[in-house]
């Protein structure tokens, strides 16, 4: 990925590089099989998908179009993939199991999200905390690795938005 981001930075037009959002020094960002891509401005966000898509090309990757959208923040202009195929327009996406919602609003969503999630994992729990005869020490590493870890997963992204009002 650090190849294909190289050459993507490399080839970018002036209008990539003038829309990237105030506050950020990137425009994408690759994990593993996830990647995001972000803009100020539609053509230049068009230009950045169309040059993604080439370069992973040619190392032999391809985006997946069926998980691709976009979420538009300041307008509702069309982005679309080089042979003209729109990306759906969608409210909201996760990413790296976070959620990215057109709002910013962590509280409202993510936050949210997950503690539904540790409340139905803890429920669905609960018959083996009142069956089984396990020490107190055995169930709290469960309760460690199980519970916390669902709370805590991508805690470390809401840091930023918690702590600062977003751009």
């Amino acid at each position: 990925m650090s190849c294909i981001d190289f050459d993507i930075q490399s080839t970018v037009s002036r209008r990539v590089l003038n829309n990237t959002v105030t506050g950020l020094k990137y425009d994408s960002v690759f994990y593993a099989d996830d990647t995001i891509l972000f803009s100020t401005d539609n053509r230049a966000l068009n230009e950045l998908l169309r040059i993604t898509e080439t370069f992973s090309g040619q190392y032999g990757l391809r985006l997946n179009r069926h998980k691709c959208s976009a979420i538009p923040m300041n307008n509702d202009g069309n982005i679309h993939f080089d042979d003209a195929m729109p990306l759906p327009k969608n409210y909201e996406a996760t990413y790296l199991g976070n959620e990215l919602n057109r709002e910013i609003n962590i509280v409202k969503h993510e936050i949210l999200n997950k503690l539904q999630t540790v409340r139905i994992t803890w429920f669905k729990l609960l018959p083996y905390w009142k069956a089984s005869d396990a020490n107190v020490k055995w169930k709290l590493r469960i309760f460690d690795a199980v519970i916390r870890a669902k709370l805590l997963y991508g805690l470390e992204t809401w840091k930023r938005f918690i702590l600062q009002k977003p751009c």
